[in-house]
């Protein structure tokens, strides 16, 4: 695993989304904030994690 390279650049990204899909939200996150999740016993939630890049300021 030491020759694993990202597959996405996460370089000067500051914000993430994440999805929750049992839960059905989408949460953004700053990359210095910390997110906390309690599950009842077996119970999962599955989450996706992904960057957020403002690709134009022309909108």
């Amino acid at each position: 695993m030491e020759n694993r390279k990202n597959l996405i650049s996460i370089e000067g990204v500051q914000v993430f989304v994440v999805y929750m899909f049992r839960a059905k939200k989408l949460m953004p996150l700053k990359s210095w904030e910390h997110m906390e999740i309690s599950l009842e016993p077996c119970n999962f939630e599955l989450l996706t994690v992904s960057p957020m890049k403002l690709l134009s300021s022309k909108i």
